[in-house]
């Protein structure tokens, strides 16, 4: 199993020193840029605890002393918390200290505050050691916080980007023959003198340069049919300032694991489970592998030191058969300095000790049906609605998801403009926009007629928008068998789907049928990189409320895989990027659990 991406504890920027007489006691340069006051999934402290945290920036060009300053969240008590002495902040540095309640000095030299932060709202103040004197202030007070969404100043690149690893850079390399290795050969300490492979990135091969050509990004050739490789790349950092945004670009073919320093840092068709001898989950086209791709690790700055660091990537392709194979990195740096005129917002992924980028002005609330999901026998008149005072909806009836571009034009989608007339078997998907707001989370709402139900595809014609039988070799069977309705009668059939609760699966179509990248038609395919949006839905024939849900969907089994079997088993997963990190519902009422991180669908 590979090491776990995530943000961590942070170490990085706070140092406990002697004031010297070049230390600057003005510290009228600083800034609050960023905080977080409702924490649960996000940075953790030395004691494992997902606290609240403060982030201060020194937006000046002189070290300077934070003893005797303040922090407060009560605008009548400038001195409610204090800064011991010794503690002092680099030009251009960051300083996160936790609002924890704890008001101590933890043996890593984490600090933390005698108050936490109420994410409904309230004051915030970096208090001058006059006790009386505002450095800096979010006043009357910070609007309403949300769950790891931190709230702060929007900051912008500045400068030109710093090459921490170029291309050509010196690489030190391996194809391992076996496990031995670990995950050792990621860390900064490792030897890799003994290592048989060195030379300038990329590496790879090509025996096929007719079509796109890999052999002008080739420095190092590896031998033909290299499936797996570890490579080691060293740079060395004199100094940390001025590091406030961290790029990995990549250029591969078919897939790789990136670490810094030992972190998993990025990933891209591997695996789920990494062995030294993967392969890559999938094929990236060629036209696409020599064109870098960028991934923000800014996430992983507080991993670097001063000294040498390390950039290692294991290199995956996916099959020996393969007539190329590529990898490429590059690692940027870029500084960054505050947006003039301030200004403030959100940021939907938080940037503890670094730079933070644009930010946004709110949430787009989620879309809500004025009539429930479920059966039907008549037309319904729907409305759509958002809290959101100004957003427009967007709204598709073919499973797809609404969309906008960034000037709000719709390119894909209806305007909501008004009640729907739903008349027959409708899926509504939903969508709030507002300019400067993050957009809503699908909302779905599925409206079954049965009358339709019995009557779909009685020859098992492809529904519109449905894939066509062969795709990749899959088999596919759409309908209800009119045999079964002339044995048993219409009547009956319906009465028989109006006893049962009836799950609904809602996904664009080519995340389940395009050839290269739908799940249903390479059923075969696992891991994250198998994994689509999706929305669930459960309802009951009796109106007991069900749940909508919005999942990451994956095919699920062994045998039943195979393109021969025309009825795939699904599991759900849920995570907060899709919306609902959980699942909360009684589903088999009394007995067993009612919460669910992962859920299986059988065929």
């Amino acid at each position: 199993m590979r090491t776990a991406m995530g943000r961590g504890r942070l170490g990085r920027r706070l140092r406990l020193e002697t004031l010297e007489p070049r230390i600057v006691l003005d510290a009228s340069m600083l800034r609050i840029t960023e905080f977080v006051a409702s924490n649960d999934n996000g940075l953790q402290d030395y004691d494992g605890a997902s606290s609240d945290w403060i982030e201060i920036y020194n937006s000046g060009s002189e070290v300077v002393s934070l003893s005797g300053l303040h922090l407060t969240d009560n605008a009548s008590n400038k001195t409610k918390w204090e800064f011991p002495a010794g503690f002092v902040l680099e030009a251009g540095g960051y300083t996160v200290v936790f609002a924890s309640s704890k008001d101590t000095i933890k043996p890593n030299g984490e600090l933390h505050t005698n108050f936490a932060l109420g994410a409904g709202g309230e004051y915030l103040g970096l208090i001058s050691a006059d006790g009386v004197t505002v450095i800096d202030e979010f006043a009357p007070q910070f609007p309403e916080q949300y769950e790891d969404v931190s709230y702060g100043r929007a900051m912008a690149t500045v400068g030109t980007p710093t090459t921490l690893v170029g291309t050509g850079a010196t690489a030190k390399a391996i194809v391992p023959n076996s496990g031995v290795l670990g995950n050792s050969w990621t860390q900064t300490n490792f030897v890799d003198a003994a290592w048989p492979i060195s030379g300038p990135t990329g590496l790879g091969y090509d025996t096929n340069p007719s079509g796109v050509n890999f052999a002008p990004l080739i420095g190092t050739t590896l031998a033909t049919g290299t499936t797996s490789v570890y490579m080691r790349l060293t740079f060395q950092l004199d100094t940390l300032t001025g590091i406030d945004r961290l790029l990995l670009r990549m250029k591969y073919d078919d897939g790789y694991v990136a670490y810094l320093n030992g972190v998993e840092v990025a990933e891209a068709n591997a695996p789920e489970f990494i062995t030294w001898n993967a392969l890559a989950t999938t094929i990236h086209e060629d036209a696409a592998a020599i064109v870098f791709e960028d991934v923000d690790i800014s996430w992983a700055i507080p991993q670097l030191v001063v000294g040498q660091n390390v950039l290692a990537i294991q290199g995956l392709n996916a099959a020996s058969t393969s007539s190329d194979f590529l990898i490429l990195p590059e690692l940027i740096s870029q500084s960054m300095v505050i947006v003039e005129p301030t200004k403030l917002g959100y940021f939907d992924a938080p940037t503890p000790g670094y730079g933070n980028g644009e930010n946004f002005a709110g949430f787009a609330a989620n879309p809500t049906y004025n009539v429930p999901h479920g059966f039907y026998n008549s037309a319904q008149s729907v409305a759509i609605s958002s809290a959101t005072a100004g957003a427009m909806i967007v709204y598709t009836t073919n499973g797809s998801t609404p969309q906008v571009d960034a000037n709000l034009n719709i390119t894909n989608g209806t305007l909501y403009t008004g009640p729907i007339n739903v008349s027959s078997t409708t899926t509504l998907r939903a969508r709030a926009f507002k300019q400067d707001f993050k957009p809503s989370f699908v909302s779905a709402s599925t409206y079954i007629f049965v009358d339709d139900v019995i009557n779909q595809s009685p020859f098992g014609q492809v529904p519109p928008g449905f894939a066509p039988n062969g795709v990749n070799g899959q088999e596919m069977n759409y309908g209800i068998d009119p045999d079964i309705i002339a044995l048993y009668g219409a009547q009956a059939v319906k009465d028989s789907l109006l006893s049962l609760s009836t799950v609904s699966i809602t996904t664009d179509a080519a995340n389940l049928f395009d050839p290269a990248t739908g799940i249903y038609v390479n059923a075969t395919n696992r891991g994250r990189s198998w994994e689509r949006a999706a929305t669930v839905e459960l309802f009951h024939p009796d109106g007991t409320p069900g749940f909508e849900v919005n999942v990451g969907l994956r095919i699920r089994g062994g045998y039943s895989r195979n393109d021969f079997n025309p009825k795939h088993a699904f599991r759900f997963y849920f995570r907060g990027e899709y919306r609902d990190s959980r699942l909360n519902y009684a589903l088999f009422g009394d007995e067993g659990t009612d919460v669910f991180d992962v859920l299986d669908l059988r065929a």
